[in-house]
């Protein structure tokens, strides 16, 4: 099994202070260099990689699903199960303010 990728920051994440030519900073990240991530930061790539395979397993489990229906095209209680999975999609996307 992979690390999960602890120790590795996310794409597009950059933690790093920029420095202008003078020697100030120009933003307001924190001026943590890439070679030694916090503690923070490797959890927050282990979790973004975990996130990420959870959200494969459920477009594996709603093909799965599709075909259970298939085979019974009159039962509504599919259409129940989906409409439970897609409040609680909309519940996390409501989370990360979309």
């Amino acid at each position: 099994m992979s690390d999960h990728g602890v120790g590795i920051l996310a794409p597009g994440v950059d933690f790093r202070g920029h420095q202008s030519g003078t020697g100030g900073t120009t933003s307001n990240l924190p001026r943590q260099t890439m070679k030694t991530p916090t503690p923070a930061q490797r959890d927050y790539a282990a979790r973004q990689v975990r996130a990420k395979a959870l959200l494969a397993s459920i477009g594996t489990a709603l093909e799965a699903h599709a075909k259970k229906i298939a085979g019974q095209p009159e039962n509504w209680a599919f259409t129940g199960d989906l409409s439970a999975v897609e409040d609680r999609l909309q519940e996390i996307l409501e989370y990360f303010g979309k």
